[in-house]
Order: structure tokens, then sequence, then C-alpha cells
């Protein structure tokens, strides 16, 4: 009886010959030792322990990828730049705009870049769309740093405050307080972690948001300590606020109002006192006198230097 081998395309169908099946399939002339080979090759190619085929047979290919990732860098460091500078990257004209007058810059010292753009036609890597995905990219980094600096942490505040952009949308600003020790000495950081577009401004809603969005980034909840809102019902109220919500997964958050809120509180309240409103408008009109008029701001500075004790306390105060 002629006893056949098995393979991907022939299972093993004949189960009183196994043993013969086995021994001619790890014959030297199987073919597994052949897919074992090619399966070995992959994975070398893979995981970079060897070159694939087409960087071995043309070296084109490896100095494409060096040059592609040289361009990437370039166009990668003017965004950061920008971003740096709080500058927009776009203008009216694509040809106009901060990021390619920046980038023309550079492809003067850079000859590689600069061929790049004067003869790439179908991947130049400077659209919006190539952009906004950089972008993207480098905000995911700058995220995951700021979320490992905040784990290692051994405790937490969350602050929170939701207004209406020009947008007419509702954005919640979260940012994070938080203990860092460096060189045996303990500092406290404040980060901002992002803007939330809240859909709802209902205490439910944006302590559901603000849970949605800590378990999301790895921030432990049982490291926070402290709440930081401001004043308004859905925010610091007792049963359904936000900081009520919140302390029912993290009991130990406790709720501050925001210093600033109280701030700012504080003089509108005061603005109520005819004295206190009479004093703002009378100091209003004194800065409206010298800010528009060169001669009278010109006077008040020349006769402020003339004394030496004021002309010293001045020298760091010029505006």
């Amino acid at each position: 009886m002629k006893i056949k081998s098995f393979g991907l395309s022939s299972p093993v169908n004949d189960w009183s010959n196994l043993s013969h099946l086995v021994k001619r399939h790890l014959q030297d002339d199987s073919a597994h030792h052949d897919c074992v080979r090619l399966g070995q090759d992959f994975l070398d190619v893979v995981t970079s322990k060897s070159k694939s085929i087409a960087s071995s047979l043309s070296s084109f290919h490896q100095e494409t990828v060096t040059k592609n990732r040289h361009i990437l860098s370039k166009i990668i460091d003017v965004i950061i730049l920008c971003g740096h500078q709080n500058m927009p990257l776009r203008g009216h004209t694509e040809e106009k705009s901060k990021f390619m007058a920046t980038l023309k810059t550079i492809a003067k010292s850079d000859d590689v870049l600069a061929v790049h753009l004067e003869t790439a036609t179908f991947v130049k890597y400077t659209s919006p769309e190539i952009q906004n995905e950089l972008i993207d990219i480098c905000a995911e980094q700058i995220l995951d740093q700021l979320k490992e600096s905040c784990s290692n942490s051994p405790f937490l505040a969350i602050l929170a405050d939701e207004t209406t952009d020009k947008a007419t949308q509702t954005q919640l600003s979260v940012c994070v307080r938080f203990t860092e020790t460096i060189d045996n000495e303990i500092n406290v950081r404040e980060l901002f972690l992002g803007f939330l577009h809240a859909k709802a401004t209902t205490g439910e809603a944006i302590a559901n948001l603000l849970l949605e969005f800590m378990n999301k980034n790895g921030i432990c909840l049982q490291k926070l300590r402290a709440q930081g809102y401001d004043g308004a019902s859905n925010m610091s109220g007792r049963h359904n606020g936000v900081q009520a919500l919140i302390r029912n997964h993290a009991p130990d958050a406790v709720y501050a109002h925001c210093k600033a809120h109280c701030l700012n509180l504080a003089i509108v309240h005061s603005c109520k006192e005819p004295v206190v409103r009479t004093m703002m408008a009378t100091v209003q009109e004194i800065a409206f006198a010298f800010e528009y008029s060169a001669k009278r701001l010109q006077a008040f500075s020349e006769e402020l230097t003339g004394n030496a004790v004021v002309r010293e306390a001045m020298e760091q105060k010029k505006s």
C-alpha cells in the first residue's frame, strides 16, 4: 500500500499509518523543513534581525526610507516650533502660511528637503491633513508623558471649569495638580491635560465626562485628594453636584471652591457699593488720560524719573 504524506492541503486521514506519515513528514527532503525556514526568515525580517528582499536587492529602497524619515523629521520640527511659539500653521493660502515659510527657510540649508519641496508632486507631507495628523501624534506623546508623571505621584487633585468657546460649544478644561519628588525635594506641579466637549452642563453629565476621561487616561481615582471647581450649583451641589458625584468614587477627594472664582465674586459684589464703584471709575479715567495722550505720558514719565527713589523702583517696570 502506498503511504502518503500530509501537509496543509492534504490533512491526515489515514490514522493507522500515522507513525509512517510523521517520519516521512520529518525527512530531509520534506516540504516541512522549507516551511520552517520560510517562517523563520519572515520572523527575522519582522524583528529587524535581517533585511527584507526588497532592501537586500535594492539599495534605492533603503535610501528612500532614510530620505523620507529625514524629511518627516524636519516637518515635525517645524510643527513643534510653531506650537512652542503659539503660531498658526496655516494662513489664507498654503504658500503664505507660517508653516511653509519656516519650512522653506530650513530648506535653504538642507538640500534633501529643498529637492523634496521642489520636485515632490504626489506625496509631499505638507497638506493640512498630514499636519493635523502629526499634531495629533505629538499631542498623544505629550499626554503620555504627562500621564506618566501623574501616575508616579501618590496624591492628585483635579481642576475643571466649563466655558463656551467662539464656536458656541461648551468646552470643559481639565487640569491636575500633583506632587513630584526631584532630588529629595517635593514640588507641586499643575498641568493642563486638555479640553473636553460637554454636550450637557448638568452635574451628572460633567461628572461622567470627568470620570470617563480619568479612566481612559489611567488617572487613579484612589489617589484623588481634592477637587477644584467654581461655586455653581451643578459643580458644588451637595447631592447632585460634580463634587458630590465624584466623591462617590473617590471619598477622599475634598471639594475646594476655586480661589480665582472667589476673587472674581468678591470684586463683582464689592462693585455694587457706590464708593468702590466710584473708585474703580476714577482709576479707569486716570488710566485712559495717560494711555490715549502721548504728551501726558511723556510728562508723567519725566516727573517720575526726576525722583531718584522712584526712578530706582521703576527701573524694572518701564511700562
